[in-house]
């Protein structure tokens, strides 16, 4: 994982003869605009992966397997705590630059936050229940309330951009609590139609997601997700939540853009396939 700027050169070496991550991150060298921070990150990521903290596979199975609740929330405070001293030992015997350490920060959180949301899944898969609906076992009202802790998210988050893209995913969990995920309705036997679970999920996605820019972010990746599957009608039904709540510059005008790539996509069919195959044309010469 690398740390970059729009526009940054960026040069990297390591032997590739090393088979853990602890050594190759050792022999990894970096060169351009963000070499000292990427020395620095590649560091910190070299000490991370080569304490008991992460090493100790056995110690997280039997935590999810075996730990309930309140024990588990226990166990992951306590690794949070290691992860700390990793950061403090990190930070005493390197003396990296702000943004490293900002970095660093992130990711020891980033763990955190997956495990958390993670849990009443991998606990249910450990004890061979159903990995997403048994009533035998579930987590308490209120468990992903933990996951709140995180906010606000401001811009300098984006330093570490595939943490908070992880973060943005879980946080699904945290609204599904509070709204009432809208999979136990369907299960009931009550036909909800797509539409529906569309108007249902950014409803919620409103109601219940507290920080602005988090909301911003969920909204986009909603929709980027139904270009992803060559469907614009959602965005069009929603267009005016859409202008309403997406501010930001590097989040709205994306989106529009792949929008109107998907429209014309498909009116013109067509045209677009003759586009693939030019541009297949010009790789294959």
């Amino acid at each position: 994982m690398v740390l970059l700027h729009p526009n940054d050169s960026l040069f990297v070496r390591f032997d590739g003869k090393y088979g853990n991550r602890p050594e190759l991150l050792e022999s990894i060298e970096f060169g351009g605009d963000a070499a000292k921070t990427n020395q620095y990150a590649a560091k910190f990521q070299q000490m991370y992966y080569s304490n008991d903290v992460y090493r100790n596979r056995n110690r997280e199975k039997k935590a999810v397997k075996e730990y309930d609740t309140d024990q588990y929330l226990q166990y992951l405070d306590t690794i949070q705590q290691k992860c700390k001293e990793i950061y403090n030992w990190f930070v005493t015997e390197n003396h990296p630059d702000d943004e490293s350490k900002r970095w660093a920060k992130l990711y020891i959180e980033n763990d955190y936050y997956y495990n958390l949301s993670w849990y009443p899944v991998q606990r249910r898969q450990a004890n061979q229940m159903n990995p997403d609906w048994d009533n035998t076992w579930n987590v308490p009202n209120g468990f992903y309330d933990r996951l709140g802790n995180r906010l606000p998210i401001d811009a300098s988050m984006f330093i570490n951009s595939a943490g908070l893209s992880s973060f943005h995913n879980t946080f699904y969990k945290y609204v599904n609590e509070k709204s009432g995920d809208v999979r136990r309705v369907s299960a009931t036997g009550i036909a909800v139609t797509r539409a529906v679970y569309d108007s249902i999920t950014i409803s919620s996605f409103i109601e219940f997601v507290p920080d602005p820019l988090l909301l911003q972010i969920m909204l986009t990746e909603f929709f980027d997700q139904s270009f992803n599957h060559q469907d614009i009608a959602v965005y069009e039904r929603f267009r005016d939540v859409a202008d309403t709540y997406i501010k930001e510059p590097f989040l709205k005008e994306p989106l529009f853009q792949k929008y109107l790539q998907t429209k014309h996509r498909i009116e013109n069919p067509q045209a677009y396939t003759e586009e693939i195959r030019n541009e297949a044309a010009q790789v294959t010469l």
